[in-house]
């Protein structure tokens, strides 16, 4: 009899959301982009279902693209999804789950989609996908969810192994709840652990004993990121953190890596859906009694753009791409710091439009403050 499901935490819907979010501008990008093979890959499936009848990420995964508007565009595209469940319990009750979809989907599971299920460890999995990619002679999309139930089993050097596929995007729930209350433990196998999930020595591990609670948070986190960078080689990584409002702490990080600057545009788009005011993290405390800003404050985006802009000329694409790439923020961001430093005279448009405030494709932009006006500007509304 399985043991689960359990019940739905509001930080697991926020996580939900993302994914379900993401996904829905993911696949019709890919399926539009010419590949004839698209892979999603859940590494940690669970049962599929929650003990409100809500689904899991596979149900919501598969829900996401055959429901979408566009789905019966992409008849001759082969959407490929991996779900590993190394829990027996948990895996026979996913593939009742996955019945159960498939019966209540008019017409039953299309053609096109293809369901690979495997009641086996993360590792050996991913082995076998990254084996089939590597097999077809073009590049395959792949989009691969990490959520585990703990910090073990999922070493650095895995992820090395997905990212180091050129077309591979990896959403990673890092643990940082349970990495920090086992952090002061000296059993040789959490040490391995961490070890593993970092990608780093055992002395990395002591020097986080020396660290108070707040200074261990950033540490772990910025470290887990730094080496997705460097062991995974990945172009971006961007986080989002959630939070236990019950208890008032982080429980933990969605850290998100991939090669695509599209891919890390859209996803920043969704992080800040979810947080209007900071991109970042999940609400603290009951939104119904506290009140917040609804808009972000952009004065260190705008001083960001002046910054590295400041005497040149620039396309709007440059200037996307850089907020993109180099900051916090999203693109309809920066385009209302463009047209507050237009109402105060501190950029000239070089390009034809039809009105002020507006910036088409190619546009071209002077930045004409000077260096000691700088740090005189005013916050944008």
């Amino acid at each position: 009899m399985i043991k689960q499901p359990w019940e739905l935490a509001q930080h697991t819907r926020t996580k939900h959301e993302l994914l379900r979010r993401y996904l829905a501008a993911w696949f019709p990008i890919l399926a539009q982009s010419g590949h004839r093979r698209i892979i999603f890959f859940d590494g940690f499936s669970g049962p599929g279902i929650y003990a409100g009848g809500e689904p899991g990420s596979p149900i919501i995964a598969l829900e996401t693209l055959v429901r979408h508007t566009m789905f019966k565009r992409f008849s001759n595209i082969q959407f490929l999804f991996f779900f590993v469940e190394n829990d027996i319990d948990r895996f026979k009750s996913l593939d009742k789950e996955l019945a159960r979809f498939w019966s209540r989907y008019s017409g039953g599971k299309p053609s096109n989609v293809v369901i690979k299920t495997y009641n086996e460890v993360f590792k050996s999995a991913v082995v076998r996908m990254v084996q089939i990619i590597r097999s077809n002679r073009r590049p395959v999309p792949a989009f691969v969810f990490i959520d585990p139930f703990g910090f073990s089993g999922i070493p650095m050097s895995v992820i090395h192994d997905l990212l180091s596929l050129e077309k591979c995007e990896v959403l990673i729930n890092f643990m940082y709840d349970s990495v920090k209350r086992f952090i002061s433990t000296k059993r040789p196998d959490l040490v391995r652990n961490f070890s593993e999930l970092f990608g780093t020595d055992e002395q990395t591990y002591r020097s986080v004993l020396n660290l108070d609670v707040n200074d261990q948070k950033r540490f772990l986190a910025s470290l887990y990121m730094d080496n997705l960078r460097k062991a995974g080689r990945c172009k971006f990584v961007d986080s989002f953190e959630l939070w236990d409002n019950s208890r008032g702490r982080t429980l933990y990080f969605l850290i998100f890596g991939t090669h695509s600057v599209t891919g890390l545009k859209k996803m920043k788009e969704v992080m800040w859906l979810l947080d209007p005011v900071a991109g970042e993290i999940s609400a603290k405390g009951d939104m119904g009694q506290i009140s917040l800003p609804l808009e972000p404050d952009l004065s260190e985006l705008q001083e960001a753009i002046l910054s590295k802009f400041i005497g040149q000329q620039a396309t709007i694409e440059e200037i996307e791409l850089f907020v993109t790439t180099d900051t916090n923020y999203v693109i309809r961001h920066a385009r209302t710091v463009l047209k507050q430093l237009e109402r105060e005279n501190m950029i000239e448009c070089l390009s034809e439009r039809k009105q002020r405030g507006v910036f088409p494709p190619s546009t071209i932009l002077h930045f004409k403050v000077s260096n000691d006006r700088l740090f005189e500007l005013k916050t944008p509304n």
